[in-house]
């Protein structure tokens, strides 16, 4: 380990996970309060996210678009015509 390495290097306060995220801390908060926010390495009272498992936690999020009302409308009439 060099002198200006930091044992704390890869983990981010929970304030500074909120401003990269563009949230509020306050959500911040309710995500760890209901357990649907990334994990959480608690140190004392202080809250620590590492950086790696909050971006796996947002990859988790990603879905796939929901077809639009458009798309499911026109799908619907085709299977209507052809029955």
């Amino acid at each position: 380990m060099r002198d200006n390495d930091s044992i704390l290097d890869g983990y981010i306060e929970p304030r500074e996970l909120a401003r990269q995220l563009k949230v509020s801390l306050r959500t911040i908060h309710r995500y760890e309060e209901r357990g649907t926010g990334p994990p959480v390495t608690l140190f004392g009272r202080r809250r620590l996210y590492k950086i790696s498992s909050a971006k796996e936690w947002l990859d988790k999020r990603e879905k796939r678009p929901a077809a639009s009302r458009a798309a499911r409308g026109h799908a619907n009439q085709r299977r209507q015509a052809t029955q």
